[in-house]
């Protein structure tokens, strides 16, 4: 009996053991999801305690960290091994970091130029990291740095702006971005090509200066070259990508390995260099103890306790000023037709048939504050805008135009939606708003401009005296660079997608919705715009009579940019459904005639193409917006 009481009080014993040791286990981790934030912060590289909720070091949020990839190497003289393969390998480990790429191999400059362009552009208002990696000849010419395209065919010097990519360009786009960090990788510095056709030839890249939040690294010293690797991949890529996937290493340390490693491997004869200007350490990989990001949720690890699901934190939204209390009101209950001049006016259907209009672009099922129809004006510079209501109308040159240029053909249907266009064109008060803040003055206004308006030798814009400095007048001197940065800025102030109009918005706003008018608003063209016949300079915007849109100076006055490609026949490619030119050219489309310009080329059928960075006299733009 002793014996029994025994072994039941050592098996209790034994079973109070077991619960008390497995209460002093910890619990497994859990993943509390919240709904991530609307605002991203850079991300916090301290070690996380014991205690304490781990932050996310990166995400893989596709469009949170975007990457150009390009590798050139089938050049016609002077081909290179490695740089096509570093931009594959390149390209896979960045989508392993969770980058969406774009990759692009052995482009000619037209292919360059639209890929950075399409880059910048995907880049704009997304708030998380952008990368810009380009393997190939790269060389540099007076301080800057070109980026080389397959096909340059360079002879001379002065041949380099337009047949090479300058990097501050790339640099330029990067920074327009709201970014917290942009990281810009050369892997250029080989023997320069073009030594020959040079007067002074200079070899490797030149240093370039890191704005706030940008990090540029290039494969050699500045001044060095490199030569090809042995393998299958370049020295510095392949370094790169082997320390690149270390978990929690910060991209200044990375960046030391990395240079530590070519230096080693080439005995000296190389070694990297970088400029750094982060507020923030960024990682690549976070450490092994932090998972990345899930779209669309952020992720949070708690030790030893088990949340259960909770809302989150939003913070109550500003109330919303007039004039943009309108924009609250329900699509219903909007007025299908514009305002003009203080009355409701039926407008007449554009040149086709109502419906046979596209469906338009917004989402199904979206909720989102609506803009008014009517005129709208932004607070931030104060540009007001016309809605447009979209439709199909016959685009090019019918036979209510005349004097048809061949470009302009042929005729065919298009369909655009719904819009707005600037009412004015964009005035020298309010380009100079955006130049104050970013420092892209036009070419009148440059430091060390031979056509600065007060200290250049060239009085090309002087001549136009009041009329280039007064704030109602429309701003010239720009480029397309500078206007499509303009427009980017403003969509970054006021929250609204800002774009230079497509050639087909821009012909439906000229029409007046799509009518067959020869000039914007009828054929008086001396009522309604300022020509080579009636004027010796740009005027004030709004001085002639408007069209039947109540839009002024589509006919006349000063050219305008279009966000498309020039192609003499790209007419014969557009699809019926909002049609936008992107290939086939590397000139930018100019529409509406200036002040210098003869009756035939105010037209608003008459169209023609220069270079994005063309700054004229007589060279001005207007912007669109999106509803």
């Amino acid at each position: 009996m002793d014996f029994v009481k025994t072994l039941v009080i050592c098996c209790v014993c034994l079973l109070f053991s077991c619960v008390v040791t497995e209460q002093k286990q910890p619990t497994s981790r859990i993943i509390l999801d919240q709904r991530q934030p609307t605002s991203q912060s850079p991300p916090d590289q301290s070690r996380p305690t014991s205690r304490r909720p781990l932050e996310v070091v990166s995400t893989t949020k596709s469009d949170a960290r975007l990457a150009l990839v390009i590798g050139n190497g089938a050049y016609k003289n002077s081909p290179l091994r490695n740089p096509p393969n570093d931009a594959c390998v390149m390209g896979r480990t960045l989508r392993e970091l969770g980058f969406a790429v774009i990759q692009k191999r052995n482009l000619n400059h037209q292919q360059m130029w639209e890929a950075i362009d399409a880059f910048g552009m995907r880049l704009m208002n997304r708030g998380g990291t952008g990368l810009f990696y380009y393997a190939g000849h790269g060389i540099q010419h007076n301080g800057k740095n070109y980026l080389i395209p397959v096909n340059a065919g360079i002879q001379k010097e002065n041949a380099l702006e337009q047949k090479a990519v300058c990097a501050d360009m790339v640099l330029s786009k990067m920074r327009s971005s709201r970014n917290w960090a942009n990281l810009m990788i050369l892997d250029a510095c080989w023997e320069n090509p073009l030594a020959s056709h040079f007067q002074k030839s200079e070899k490797g890249l030149a240093p370039m200066n890191s704005p706030a939040g940008t990090v540029i690294a290039h494969a050699a010293s500045p001044g060095e070259a490199v030569s090809q690797g042995p393998g299958e991949y370049g020295l510095y890529t392949s370094q790169l990508i082997r320390h690149v996937k270390i978990p929690g290493l910060g991209v200044t340390d990375m960046l030391d390995k990395v240079r530590e490693g070519v230096k080693r491997l080439s005995s000296g004869a190389q070694i990297p260099w970088e400029s750094v200007n982060l507020k923030a350490q960024f990682c690549f990989m976070p450490p092994r103890d932090k998972p990345l990001r899930q779209p669309g949720r952020k992720k949070v690890v708690v030790d030893q306790l088990v949340i259960k699901d909770r809302p989150s934190k939003q913070r109550p939204a500003k109330p919303v000023e007039s004039p943009k209390d309108r924009m609250s009101q329900p699509e219903s209950e909007k007025p299908s037709y514009p305002i003009v001049k203080g009355r409701r006016t039926a407008p007449k259907p554009p040149h086709g048939r109502r419906d046979e209009m596209p469906p338009s672009r917004r989402k199904p099922g979206k909720n989102r504050a609506s803009m008014p129809s009517g005129e709208w004006r932004e607070s931030v510079t104060g540009i007001a805008f016309v809605y447009v209501k979209g439709g199909c109308y016959e685009m090019g040159c019918g036979p209510w135009t005349g004097n048809c240029g061949d470009d302009e053909r042929p005729v065919h249907r298009v369909c655009v939606d719904d819009f707005y266009m600037g009412r004015h064109e964009v005035t020298v008060g309010q380009y100079m708003r955006f130049a104050k803040e970013t420092g892209r003055h036009p070419e009148w206004m440059e430091k060390g401009s031979k056509y600065h308006i007060r200290t250049g030798s060239d009085d090309y814009y002087g001549r136009l005296g009041n009329a280039l400095t007064s704030e109602n007048h429309p701003v010239v001197g720009v480029s397309w660079n500078d206007a499509a940065m303009f427009a980017q800025w403003l969509s970054r102030k006021i929250g609204r997608t800002i774009h230079l109009p497509t050639e087909a918005e821009w012909e439906c706003a000229c029409r007046s919705g799509g009518k067959p008018e020869r000039y914007s608003g009828g054929i008086n063209l001396d009522g309604l715009a300022r020509y080579s016949v009636n004027s010796g300079g740009p005027g004030p915007v709004g001085g002639k009579n408007p069209n039947g849109l109540g839009i002024w100076d589509m006919s006349g006055n000063v050219w305008e940019w279009c966000q498309d490609i020039y192609s003499p026949d790209a007419y014969a490619m557009h699809p019926s459904a909002n049609p936008v030119h992107a290939s086939g050219g590397f000139e930018r489309v100019n529409r509406g005639g200036s002040w210098y310009d003869a009756p035939a080329r105010v037209r608003c059928a008459n169209r023609r193409g220069n270079s994005p960075d063309t700054r004229e006299n007589y060279i001005g733009f207007r912007v669109s917006m999106t509803p």
